[in-house]
């Protein structure tokens, strides 16, 4: 049976936030601390779309509008992105959860999407880190 399904957590939100921060306090630690007194989730949301968009056009990636599933019906929930390639023509979403942590969902029904899922997942996640 087809069905979409949220992949799980792969970049959890302290874990960004706390890598993102170190990283500025080593140049201005007062920004830092400002920084972390954000509301953090709309920074993140950001980043993850800025991720997203770095990959279209790279390694047969395209902007998907939709994630479908096997039989082409739309995930019902919300994404902040999708992308899709040829070997993964219903796509990959990714969205970033009410607690900050960024979100895959795909249909995993063909055997062969699973490989260019985690393909997928992978430079994503080196987009976002990197």
């Amino acid at each position: 049976m087809s069905k979409i399904v949220i992949l799980g957590t792969q970049l959890a939100a302290p874990q960004i936030l706390c890598d993102l921060i170190d990283k500025i306090a080593v140049q201005d630690p007062l920004l830092a601390e400002w920084i972390s007194q954000l509301d953090t989730i709309p920074i993140i949301k950001e980043c993850a779309i800025n991720a997203l968009n770095s990959l279209i056009g790279k390694s047969g990636i395209q902007r998907a509008l939709a994630v479908l599933d096997f039989y082409g019906k739309p995930f019902a929930g919300s994404v902040d992105g999708a992308i899709a390639t040829d070997k993964l023509p219903n796509g990959l979403g990714v969205r970033v959860s009410a607690s900050g942590a960024i979100e895959f969902i795909a249909d995993q029904y063909e055997s062969g999407w699973k490989k260019e899922i985690k393909r997928l997942q992978d430079l994503y996640k080196d987009a976002f880190l990197n």
